[in-house]
């Protein structure tokens, strides 16, 4: 079995890392976890080291380019990123120490991650069992240094048609505990999406659509991708997330305007 390094970034995550680090320590494929720490103010670096973490000091430099520092300090070529309020099933563990990685001809794997959002385990939206790249070998791909939405991204463009396997077990994805913490990371999000909006060419503003974004998106997430069916949490994720797509724009709106 080749060893993997797990590369996590964190700030202020004293709540939810011992959960995550719980979740990976004494793996048998595990070889080290490298955290890359942009300036906690709580017990995050404690608790890091304290779980056997190599932890790295940097200031924030926007999520790809942060999960890009600890996949060049690593020390083997397989990474695995998780984030620091995510937790690895055991049927994940257990999957990932079958693979033989020195034969396969993958570039990564498709990891499934499940959102649980206000105690409930989201079954029935696209937020359920949601493939993203997590397990990658780093001479043969990286992260884009985008401010946020950050992707694994193959090195070569031949590899960009490539099918990419995925993994059948979870990763759980505790994100939110209640929505006063969904609404601090709401605020800084947006921010980072509209100046991702803002760096693109030729991206316009274009303020009617903004008035329609919140009534479309909503039943798109609510009715048509199946989240009416998570209940109350449903409902409240879809409207939330129709929320979050208007003020995205409407930020970037404000940026043109300051131009």
């Amino acid at each position: 079995m080749k060893k993997i390094s797990i590369v996590i970034i964190a700030k202020n995550e004293e709540l939810k890392l011992q959960r995550t680090l719980h979740s990976i320590k004494g793996r048998d494929w595990v070889d080290e976890i490298v955290l890359v720490d942009s300036g906690s103010q709580d017990q995050t670096i404690e608790i890091a080291k304290a779980n056997g973490c190599r932890v790295i000091h940097q200031p924030f430099l926007g999520y790809g380019e942060q999960k890009n520092i600890g996949v060049d300090a690593a020390n083997n070529d397989w990474i695995l990123n998780i984030d620091a309020d995510e937790v690895i099933s055991d049927e994940l563990s257990s999957e990932i120490q079958t693979l033989d990685l020195t034969a396969t001809q993958a570039y990564g794997y498709h990891i499934l991650i499940s959102l649980v959002f206000l105690g409930r385990r989201m079954r029935y939206g696209r937020q359920f069992r949601k493939p993203h790249l997590r397990l990658f070998n780093r001479q043969l791909a990286k992260f884009r240094t985008t401010q946020v939405h950050e992707k694994v991204m193959p090195l070569s463009e031949s590899d960009l048609q490539r099918e990419v396997p995925t993994l059948r077990g979870e990763v759980y994805h505790y994100s939110y505990d209640n929505l006063h913490e969904y609404f601090e990371k709401f605020n800084h999000y947006t921010t980072l999406a509209a100046r991702d909006l803002k760096a693109k060419k030729n991206q316009k503003s274009k303020r009617l659509l903004i008035y329609f974004r919140f009534p479309l998106t909503f039943l798109k997430i609510y009715l048509i991708h199946g989240s009416v069916l998570d209940g109350y949490q449903g409902f409240i994720w879809s409207m939330n997330s129709a929320f979050y797509n208007v003020i995205k724009y409407a930020k970037f709106d404000e940026l043109k305007n300051l131009e």
